[in-house]
């Protein structure tokens, strides 16, 4: 298990791009969390440099605006776009939607 490690707004302002391994820390979330959510357009403080096994790139003033809460409304609506996409094309139902929320708010 992979120690905490304890990032703050200082040391990303260090960076031009900030690496993942900085990043997820920094958010309290695992590298591949970080990952997926830029690959899926969840995270609107970076994108992938290339295809499949590229690198990322990551905006720090994004980044931070996004821990101090600027970037969350726009990041919830693309979890509502990306979920309204997979239901539109038949992945998930509505049952589905409706079993995630009753295990979040149980």
């Amino acid at each position: 298990m992979r120690e905490k490690t304890q990032i703050n707004k200082a040391d990303i302002l260090q960076y031009d791009n900030v690496p993942v391994k900085i990043a997820a820390p920094y958010l309290g979330i695992s590298d591949q969390a970080v990952k997926s959510g830029i690959q899926h357009g969840i995270f609107k403080f970076g994108v992938q440099n290339g295809g499949k096994g590229a690198g990322f790139i990551i905006s720090p003033q994004k980044l931070i605006e996004h821990k101090e809460g600027a970037l969350v409304e726009e990041a919830f609506r693309a979890k509502v776009r990306f979920i309204l996409g997979l239901l539109e094309r038949g992945i998930i139902t509505e049952e589905d939607i409706f079993e995630l929320i009753r295990r979040k708010t149980a």
